[in-house]
């Protein structure tokens, strides 16, 4: 009984006027509407429609406005597929888009807005859109998942992208094929790609150059071209241009005194590891 009273004090009763029209009673928003749902939401299928947040769940009203309990996760994949997409899409045609897919203004990347003739075009994004067109006798411009990059994204590329890192279109889209191994070498469009668990695969990979020392640890004999103690772009740098973060060295060089290597003796990164290996070793000037 003193909880029944505690609750009822508390004004938390709970959801309120399920399946109840409740748009005029909640100032014309959708969402959270306490003073009329409870606990519930007052959505729209317009609302999950439109990615508003609180009516993920909302899809399964039926006409109107109703209370519910419509708050949830929020739902993976394209959305919208078929319908119109001009004018909800602030993006460029084959660009990702949240009405196509994401929630709340936040495109997850896996749907675009493309009319039919973007995938004629081929234009980037909507690769896909001549052999999955959502709907023949529907709007010009469609949501749908048209991009060939998450079509593949994260499948094996390296024999379908002619065994070669970096942008492939052709399978891959707007991404690119790459492998652990050509974050470590530092071939470019292959920035992002340490996020790579095993062999090639189809990603968004392509970013900033990384700052600072790479591949501490790693054999680096054969790797640099310089001398043991120079900068050397495979243990500081990208494609081929050392950022002067990082040295090949071995610790017999830190112990000679040699320039580059003066704290390798005090910092080697693998005691057991190969007799040179990268690490920043310069002392700095």
């Amino acid at each position: 009984l003193a909880a029944s009273k505690a609750l009822a004090n508390s004004g938390d009763h709970g959801l309120l006027n399920e399946g109840k029209g409740c748009w005029g009673r909640c100032s014309f928003t959708a969402g959270d509407c306490p003073s009329h749902c409870g606990t519930g939401q007052c959505c729209r299928l317009l609302d999950y429609k439109l990615g508003v947040p609180g009516c993920e769940l909302a899809y399964q009203v039926e006409r109107g406005a109703r209370c519910g309990a419509w708050a949830g996760a929020p739902p993976q994949g394209p959305r919208n597929i078929g319908l119109a997409c001009s004018g909800r899409c602030n993006s460029a045609f084959g660009e990702d888009c949240a009405y196509c897919g994401g929630w709340d203004g936040v495109p997850d990347g896996s749907g675009q807005c493309c009319r039919l003739v973007d995938g004629e075009r081929n234009v980037p994004g909507c690769e896909l859109a001549v052999i999955s067109w959502p709907d023949p006798n529907g709007p010009a411009a469609q949501c749908g998942a048209f991009s060939l990059l998450s079509h593949n994204k994260g499948k094996g590329c390296w024999g379908h992208c002619s065994l070669t890192a970096g942008d492939c279109p052709s399978y891959c889209g707007t991404g690119q094929c790459c492998r652990l191994q050509d974050y470590k070498l530092g071939v470019p469009g292959c920035e992002l790609a340490h996020q790579v668990e095993s062999g090639a695969r189809c990603g968004a990979w392509a970013g900033d150059p990384p700052q600072g020392p790479r591949n501490v640890g790693s054999a680096c004999s054969g790797r640099c071209d310089s001398a043991f103690g120079e900068d050397c772009a495979y243990c500081g740098g990208w494609d081929g241009v050392p950022d002067g973060s990082g040295q090949c060295c071995r610790l017999v060089d830190g112990k000679r005194g040699v320039p580059g290597c003066e704290l390798s003796v005090t910092s080697w990164p693998d005691p057991d590891g190969p007799a040179a290996q990268c690490g920043p070793f310069k002392v700095s000037a």
